[in-house]
């Protein structure tokens, strides 16, 4: 920490403000959205060894999106049992507040803080509702009034 501007020649900016780089490959780049712009149109703007390449965008409050394996399950505690408290990963929720929701009911947040280490990721860990019904259960973060694409929990 902090993260780099430019990794391999590759650098990027949002609104001509210089944007963190998480990732370079040929064919990605993961950066972060500098935390001092604000919601509304953006133009993102990738440069490499003299070359550019840009795309507008729109930057909101939130977008929370949980961090799930190829199943579409949440990592890294793809099950559980009812009552358990258990670990996500989000991303997405601009330091606001979050909440859970496990197969529509509201699951107690025990914790919800960027691990050290890591930037703009944040760990929440949840108690799955002890009334969640066994099976196949639909995981939603909410941050800023957004709600996350579902997750799916196997409950046990």
């Amino acid at each position: 920490m902090p993260l780099p501007s430019a990794i391999s020649d590759v650098s990027a900016t949002v609104n001509g403000v210089p944007a963190p780089l998480y990732y370079v490959s040929p064919g990605q780049v993961n950066l972060q959205i500098p935390p001092q712009l604000v919601a509304g149109p953006a133009l993102v703007v990738i440069s490499n060894n003299g070359q550019s390449a840009s795309a507008s965008i729109t930057l909101a409050e939130a977008a929370p999106g949980i961090f799930t394996n190829a199943a579409g399950a949440p990592v890294p505690s793809t099950a559980a049992k009812a009552g358990d408290i258990i670990t996500l990963y989000v991303t997405g929720t601009a330091s606001q507040s979050v909440s859970v929701t496990v197969g529509g009911l509201p699951a107690e947040v025990a914790y919800a803080a960027t691990p050290p280490g890591l930037q703009g990721v944040v760990q929440v860990n949840y108690q799955v509702p002890p009334q969640a019904a066994a099976g196949a259960q639909p995981v939603v973060v909410t941050a800023g009034g957004i709600a996350s694409p579902p997750a799916t929990l196997l409950v046990q």
